[in-house]
């Protein structure tokens, strides 16, 4: 199913996934991670999101449900299989106390070193490294509402929405250290309605996005760079097609009056990589 979805060996594949979406898999996750890397081979590599819940308390409220972030040890939340490919021997997994992600292969330690230094989906992390590289996006048995490479395309575009936030990583001493997320996607975005969505619709429209099944799994697989290109065409022409139209959103509400007032900050510097011929 893999490979008649374009998979190949020495490919690079970000994986999005829900294992209950394929019905049983005797193996489970293990079983599930172990085909990608069998048919991406010895020189391939898959990469997965490893979020975490690591934010600092703030106006009060505690946010910190997993503690601060231990880069060894703070599970991933984004799934069984996320969870897997973290723990996979060899796996390296980036330093950012939200947004990490975990690989494995040749490209593992180059997608993943150095994430702390810039934005959460800024160039220096390891989906925009993924877009720049042309590896494949995989969601099996997930809809776009998990597609992490939008938050790149928002970090491109300099959405004005995207905020400064604060997370807890595990410092030396076993304290808690402040950490500076930038450009961090925190708040309400419409696309994240697992119903659909007006971005489901509009990027769904750009004949970017392969869709098959596997087992009981719908699975959608794209060019990274040509889905991000798309995206960023998209967004351009109707910059708040993320967001919700909920008059009682109140971030929703916020972002709009804010792309209204200071527009796409980056718009006219930074792009997706063009196809190559």
């Amino acid at each position: 199913g893999l490979r008649e979805l374009g998979l190949r060996p020495g490919g690079l594949v970000a994986l999005h996934s829900s294992l209950s979406s394929l019905g049983w898999v005797t193996g489970g996750a293990h079983a599930v991670v172990s085909a990608f890397l069998d048919v991406l081979g010895p020189q391939g590599t898959l990469m997965a999101p490893a979020f975490t819940h690591c934010f600092a308390p703030k106006d009060g409220r505690h946010r910190a449900r997993q503690g601060p972030f231990d880069r060894s040890h703070t599970p991933s939340s984004v799934g069984r299989v996320s969870e897997a490919i973290r723990l996979w021997p060899g796996a390296c997994r980036s330093f950012h106390p939200i947004h990490s992600a975990s690989a494995i292969g040749p490209l593992a330690s180059e997608l993943t070193s150095g994430h702390e230094s810039g934005s959460d989906f800024g160039p220096q992390s390891p989906f925009a490294r993924l877009v720049k590289r042309r590896g494949l996006i995989v969601l099996l048995g997930v809809g776009q509402f998990c597609n992490s490479t939008v938050h790149v395309v928002e970090d491109m575009l300099g959405m004005p929405y995207l905020a400064q936030e604060t997370a807890l990583v595990l410092g030396p001493d076993g304290e808690p250290v402040p950490f500076t997320c930038r450009n961090c996607p925190s708040g309400h975005r419409d696309f994240y309605n697992r119903q659909g969505s007006k971005w489901d619709t509009a990027i769904q429209a750009a004949g970017v996005i392969l869709h098959g099944r596997i087992g009981m799994a719908r699975v959608q697989v794209m060019d990274a760079a040509l889905f991000a290109r798309a995206a960023c065409e998209i967004l351009r022409a109707t910059p708040d097609l993320l967001l919700c139209d909920s008059p009682g959103c109140l971030f929703c509400s916020s972002a709009k009056r804010q792309l209204q007032t200071l527009g796409l900050r980056q718009a006219a510097t930074q792009t997706a990589p063009a196809p190559e011929s």
